[in-house]
């Protein structure tokens, strides 16, 4: 059995990155929960705009904070729980696969090598995590959760964007960190 995780809003701050170069840049003045509330915040209102185009391809958005060793350590964790590989899928954009491996290899996390990046492979979370043979996945976007349910087993990790969603196949938590002790108490 395999293990697939996102990228962002996952493991990686990308939302807080974008949150604050907007805030530098395009002096944004509204909450983070204003900017990020789904579909009708700051961000999500203009998901469509042109500029919103460029900014998502921006590789310096994607370099730091490097992983949490808290994170790393859940996945270890994880990876001796559920022995087979770890994947790491995401619908980053083409433009940021070297700022992309440059955090992998400075992050430190275990199979690094294993990053799919969805717009090169077949452009669907769930196809990948079907071929990748994952039985479980962490995602934190109601969209790909709903896309994944019946391939995986779903963690979805509780985010702005995604509160008010609920099925009874996802289990929700705070953090990747919390993972290993429900795995060992039983799904």
């Amino acid at each position: 059995m395999n293990f697939g995780f996102d990228l962002d809003g996952v493991l990686f701050p990308w939302h807080e990155n974008v949150y604050q170069w907007c805030r530098d840049n395009l002096d944004v003045d509204v909450s983070y929960r204003e900017f990020w509330s789904w579909p009708d915040g700051w961000f999500g209102s203009r998901r469509n705009k042109p500029f919103i185009h460029d900014i998502v391809r921006l590789p310096e958005l994607y370099l730091t904070p490097l992983a949490k060793k808290t994170h790393i350590k859940a996945i270890h964790r994880i990876n001796r729980l559920i022995p087979g590989e770890i994947h790491y899928i995401t619908a980053r954009p083409v433009e940021v696969t070297d700022a992309t491996k440059e955090w992998f290899q400075f992050s430190e996390l275990p199979f690094s090598d294993n990053v799919h990046f969805t717009k090169k492979q077949g452009g669907k979370k769930e196809v990948l995590l079907k071929r990748l043979n994952c039985s479980f996945y962490v995602e934190d976007r109601v969209d790909y959760a709903e896309s994944v349910l019946g391939v995986s087993n779903l963690f979805l990790v509780n985010r702005i964007w995604n509160e008010g969603f609920e099925h009874p196949d996802v289990v929700r938590i705070k953090d990747v960190k919390d993972i290993p002790n429900i795995l060992e108490r039983g799904l």
